[in-house]
């Protein structure tokens, strides 16, 4: 009698709808996934053993190799050789032109807003700010009272310390010893499960 037997019989004995189902592989392979796994595989073999970029390029994707290498924005030639004597100038000489009259060139938009400030401080007013509160009559009249001073606090932090190294030690000293290697300690607690449980 082989294991799968074994196991058939056993289920039957439990009476479990198990024994009933038909064995059949879930796990299956795509639809034509064997058809182009020899070309795919040549493909990157060939890939590997290129010694350019392009050469691998062409081999993992012909697309892609097809594409145009130039790039669509560049910079003038000698554009960052000069751009620090022009700046050097700008900054040195100015345009000579006011801050209104280069905001009207640069963003007539932004020219047009109003310059007036939306959120203004009244004059004088953090000189004659007065606190709401009298802080001397507040400091002499407030009574600061430190919790940890109190007795009660430590004698419930000890008792949650206690607790929780009792409740510990008791889930640790009365744990169940569990042999599921031994087959007669396995036989006798599944009869008192279910059939529908075990499914």
């Amino acid at each position: 009698m082989t294991n799968r037997d074994n196991i058939l019989q056993e289920l039957n004995d439990l009476k479990s709808s198990l024994a009933d189902a038909d064995f059949q592989n879930t796990y299956q392979a795509p639809v034509g996934y064997f058809d182009g796994l020899a070309d795919e595989i040549l493909k990157r073999v060939r890939a590997l053993e290129s010694t350019t970029a392009a050469d691998e390029l062409i081999n993992l994707s012909p697309l892609l190799s097809t594409i145009s290498k130039k790039m669509p924005h560049s910079v003038p030639t000698g554009y960052f050789d000069v751009l620090e004597k022009k700046l050097k100038e700008n900054i040195s000489t100015g345009t000579g032109q006011t801050a209104e009259e280069e905001l009207q060139i640069l963003s007539p938009l932004l020219n047009t807003l109003k310059k007036k400030k939306t959120y203004t401080i009244p004059e004088g007013y953090f000189e004659n700010l007065q606190p709401a509160i009298d802080i001397e009559k507040a400091g002499s009249a407030s009574k600061v009272i430190s919790i940890t001073s109190r007795k009660w606090f430590r004698y419930a932090a000890a008792a949650v310390v206690i607790g929780f190294v009792a409740t510990v030690g008791f889930l640790f000293l009365n744990k169940k010893d569990i042999d599921p290697t031994n087959y007669a300690w396995v036989k006798k607690n599944l009869k008192t499960v279910s059939t529908d449980d075990i499914n």
